[in-house]
């Protein structure tokens, strides 16, 4: 993967390519900034260039054995971690495992790389487990810490770690990302990179009609009851599809090189992928309520202006006005903040199903007149 795929984040590419060429690599770096803008895929990037075999000009060659077995994940030399699931930090026990390797010769590259997901979760014990490594740097090993909140890291962790900023990507960047790589219509594109923030995991959900449909079938279902339980069901296909999607994304991806694996190795390896299911389903719910948000948003702004150029589902004008006409401005507020509350519910792991079914019975309905 070369660093000319990393879009909209010169500083960070320029940062880390000029430590390859120089030979001036850092043993621990901070990669700062909102998810969904490239800090992961620049850590991919940051690892194969630091162990293709043909590195020149100031990128990897994207086809060496190295370079092709990190971009599958596969790579004895390279590993995440992240949160687990049953305790959605990062345990002193997964720091502890990875030590050894650390001060171990690079199995089959040239470099170890170790990538920390969510760095803001290492707990005070494993943070300060970690910071020992980071103060006696072990040769030919490099830490990449990823955090969207650098406050909540450590502070001793964090002033060992050379900090690399990451922002928000360009709405046309989001928007051609979309068409180019996803293959979303170009007018569904535009308007999903509208919504997404500058993160392409938004745009994508955002860009993705069956999605959009089974949140936005919320509002029609408000008129009956029996309408509201059809939604919710679903809803409750949609998100029981997109965790089979992930689960079969974390059996692929997440895996150890080798055919023999003791008990311990199971169980870690079972709980990372667990973590990865968790963590990437509770942003699914989070940004399917961010979605049903947005419409709120922009019947407001059609009840309180009228303005059809500040509406972000420009694309939905006809439906929204329709909306409009038929809730009273207090039961868009008021459903608003459903809303806002259910979201808090899904990020303290309360149950999906227990929260989706809230929301459909609370939402209050069109009235119309």
């Amino acid at each position: 993967m070369s660093f000319h795929k990393i879009l909209d984040q010169p500083t960070a590419v320029r940062t880390l390519q000029s430590a390859i060429v120089k030979g001036r690599v850092a043993h621990a770096y901070l990669f700062v900034g909102p998810s969904g803008v490239g800090r992961k895929l620049t850590a991919t990037t940051f690892a194969e260039a630091l162990n293709c075999r043909t590195f020149r000009d100031g990128n990897s060659c994207g086809t060496c054995a190295d370079c092709r077995l990190i971009a599958e994940g596969k790579h004895p030399d390279v590993q995440t971690i992240m949160p687990t699931k049953r305790s959605s930090t990062i345990t002193v026990e997964q720091v502890e495992n990875l030590l050894p390797f650390a001060y171990m010769k690079p199995l089959k590259g040239k470099c170890k790389v170790f990538v920390i997901s969510e760095a803001d979760r290492l707990g005070s014990s494993s943070a300060n487990k970690l910071l020992k490594t980071l103060e006696e740097p072990p040769p030919s090993t490099v830490f990449v810490l990823v955090t969207e909140r650098p406050e909540s890291v450590l502070p001793t962790v964090a002033s060992r770690c050379q900090p690399v900023k990451f922002g928000r990507l360009r709405t046309d960047t989001v928007a051609d990302i979309l068409a180019s790589e996803f293959g979303v219509d170009r007018e569904r594109a535009a308007v999903a990179a509208e919504l997404a923030d500058g993160q392409i995991t938004r745009g994508l959900l955002f860009a993705d009609t069956k999605r959009f449909e089974a949140v936005t079938c919320i509002l029609e279902s408000l008129g009956s009851v029996s309408a509201r339980i059809q939604a919710y069901e679903r809803l409750q296909e949609l998100l029981a599809e997109e965790r089979a999607r992930l689960e079969d994304e974390a059996e692929h991806k997440i895996v150890v090189p080798g055919e023999v694996l003791t008990s311990g190795m199971k169980t870690a390896l079972e709980d990372l992928r667990k973590s990865f299911i968790d963590r990437n389903y509770r942003e699914f719910l989070n940004d399917c309520l961010g979605l049903l948000l947005t419409l709120y948003r922009d019947i407001l702004v059609l009840k309180e202006t009228n303005a059809e150029e500040l509406i972000l589902n420009r694309d939905k004008v006809g439906s929204l006005r329709t909306y409009a006409r038929a809730l009273s401005l207090p039961a868009v507020r008021e459903n608003m903040k459903v809303i806002e509350e259910i979201t808090v519910y899904c990020s303290h792991y309360v149950g999906e199903d227990r929260a989706f079914l809230d929301l459909l019975l609370r939402l209050r309905e069109p009235v119309e007149g």
